[in-house]
């Protein structure tokens, strides 16, 4: 390797250790960046789903319907046939209720508008391997490590910086969750336990513990059935009655 490709390397690695932990919204955003401008990625997605190379038309992160949420909506069109991509994003959380079903759910309500739809997921090869049934619901699975490889094809310090910003993510998920507390997510769910136990007793929300910034979905159990739970999604300012393994229905939301 040449003088400048070793400090390019070594610059790589230098900012690479910097990087912040990073989470599934970050990743949709350069996933989509990717399958926008790199041929390679879009030729090692087209080559999972079994189609000629795609173009993509559009490209949106975090599309929600009455079916749920998609990280990854992108328009593509390929051999002359316009196709809709439904992509699933999944570094180290496990599925929720239903999730795979809804992405074919969802699949079906485009097919009349689009030649072709695909559910897709994007994910570590260790998930790909322990998700089981549930990956029986996808049309094609690329893998995180498969994209590191078909961005640094392009062979330019970015790419690889790129390429690394994927790695990376695969080494942070595999670490330990510690709880980092927040004070005012803590406060909010005592707020909501002293109005659910003084007007809503039926609820019965437990008392809460201390909770991380990321603690924005409420579940009341209260006298459901087994195996059905009411879920507050605080973001998105909806409540879902959910229906878990083994419950005899889907997720129904209101």
């Amino acid at each position: 390797m040449s003088s400048d490709g070793l400090a390019a390397a070594d610059r790589t690695e230098q900012f690479s250790a910097l990087l912040p932990r990073l989470y599934e919204r970050d990743i949709d955003v350069l996933l989509q960046e990717e399958l926008i401008f790199n041929r390679s990625v879009r030729l090692l997605l087209s080559r999972a789903l079994g189609v000629e190379e795609m173009t993509v038309d559009s490209c949106q992160l975090s599309v929600t319907d009455a079916t749920g949420e998609t990280d990854i909506f992108a328009k593509f069109t390929a051999s002359g046939k316009r196709g809709v991509l439904l992509i699933e994003n999944k570094i180290n959380a496990a599925f929720q209720p239903r999730q795979p079903e809804r992405y074919r759910e969802r699949a079906a309500s485009f097919v009349p508008a689009a030649d072709i739809v695909f559910c897709v997921l994007i994910a570590p090869e260790r998930y790909q391997d322990s998700a089981g049934e549930a990956a029986t619901y996808f049309d094609g699975i690329v893998t995180y490590e498969g994209i590191a490889a078909a961005i640094e094809k392009d062979g330019s310090t970015r790419a690889s910086y790129r390429a690394n910003m994927l790695r990376r993510a695969l080494e942070q998920a595999q670490s330990t969750y510690v709880l980092v507390p927040v004070e005012a997510v803590t406060q909010l769910w005592h707020r909501i336990y002293g109005i659910a136990r003084m007007d809503f007793p039926d609820l019965r929300m437990p008392v809460p513990t201390d909770k991380g910034g990321n603690s924005k979905w409420v579940i009341f159990k209260g006298n459901l059935p087994s195996s059905t739970t009411i879920d507050w999604k605080i973001p998105r300012g909806v409540i879902d009655f959910s229906f878990w393994q083994r419950a005899p229905k889907g997720q129904n939301q209101t």
